[in-house]
This record gives C-alpha cells, structure tokens and sequence, in this order.
C-alpha cells in the first residue's frame, strides 16, 4: 500500500505485527517510524530497539518475543534487512507465521525484500517517490497551514526542481514559507531565485532548452 493507505488504516486502528517500508524516498520512510513510534510506543528507552541488519538470529527473536513495559507495544527496528531463506528457516518464519500480539517489528529498506513479503502479518508499505499530484497537493496544504499563497503551477515547478524527492520539498517549502513570511505569495520567481536544482532537472532543463532553439 502507499503511505497515505497506511497512515489511514493506522489511524482508524489497524494494526499489523510486522510493517515493512521500502522504497527510495527517506522521508515516507522515517516518517512511518516516527508514526509507528508515536502510535505504539511510550518509554521508548525501556521498549525501542534498534538493531544491525547483521544481529544475530537469537537476538532478533528474543527482542521481537519481548513484552512491552508500561507501553502499548514494544517495538524492533531494523534497516536494511534482507532475510534470506537460511535465515526464515532457522526460525524467522515460526515468528512470523505466529507473530507475538504485543510486539511490533519494523523493517526500512531501500530495496525490495520478496521473501518477506509472503507472510500475511506483514503489511507492507511502498516508499517510492510520491504522484506529483499528490505532491501538489501537500505542498498547498503546508503553505495554507501557514497563511500562505501556492498555485499549482508553481508548487509543480518546486516539484521538478527536487525531482519529487520528498525530503527536499519539504525543506525547501518550509524555506520559501519563511521567505514570503505570513500572508505571502510564494511565485514562479521565489522558486527559481530559492531553490537550488537538482543536477538531473538540470540536464534535462538544459537538453529542453537545446532542443528548442535548434
């Protein structure tokens, strides 16, 4: 599902024992983390752990059978984790076939993981680079929460610049945010004035514009 589908179901209590995020964009990934932290998690120090992708199996299983401590769940973090079939059958697929109701496994890769994907605890959450509509979207949000002015056009020219790379439009809508101050009008002009673009926009600008002066 895509992350707005999961913020949703998390919200309106569905819960999963195993949620798996993986995609290129870090900040749908870190964002879900954070989610699932504020969801599930109190004394974080007594019921968070985060551990190497390269943990030992027995580790993984002890802190994943844990029993939360004055917490809703207790939850495992690990990134970058791509079990292979050795590993599921040394005892990973007993877990995850029998999750434990009171634990919450989080796993944030960058790449896809198949074999985890066959187990129906896991709810798994795509991470990919947002529909610019989407982005669209949220960038009006943000600028409205601040008594701000977007149009379309111009909050899609912000988009191109990034490359849709959600961590940079946040950063650099809060920048022009700030720029226009309360009541502003953030411009075609603010965005190519402000923000810095990415090298590929850049190509592909430069390619555009070669193209049409031939």
């Amino acid at each position: 599902m895509k992350y707005v589908e999961f913020k949703y179901e998390l919200e309106n209590g569905k819960e999963y024992a195993v949620y798996l995020f993986e995609g290129e964009d870090a900040f749908f990934r870190e964002s879900g983390v954070s989610l699932l932290k504020r969801t599930f998690i109190s004394e974080p120090e007594l019921n968070f752990a985060y551990l190497d992708n390269d943990c030992d199996l027995g580790q993984l299983l002890v802190s994943l059978e844990g029993y939360p401590f004055m917490s809703k769940k207790r939850m495992t973090l690990i990134r970058e984790f791509y079990p292979k079939q050795d590993v599921l059958k040394k005892g990973l697929k007993d877990y995850l076939d029998n999750p434990c109701p009171d634990s919450v496994f989080v796993i944030v890769n960058e790449q896809t993981s198949d074999a985890l994907k066959k187990f129906d605890c896991v709810c798994v959450v795509d991470c990919s680079k947002a529909d610019p509509a989407l982005l669209v979207r949220w960038i009006r949000g943000e600028c409205s929460k601040a008594n701000v002015e977007i149009d379309g056009q111009t909050a899609s020219l912000l988009i191109d610049y990034c490359l849709s790379d959600m961590t940079r439009i946040k950063t650099e809508t809060d920048k022009l945010i700030c720029y226009v101050g309360d009541g502003g009008k953030i411009t075609m002009q603010d965005v190519t004035d402000m923000v810095a673009r990415d090298m590929e926009y850049k190509v592909y600008d430069c390619n555009s514009y070669k193209i049409h002066t031939i």
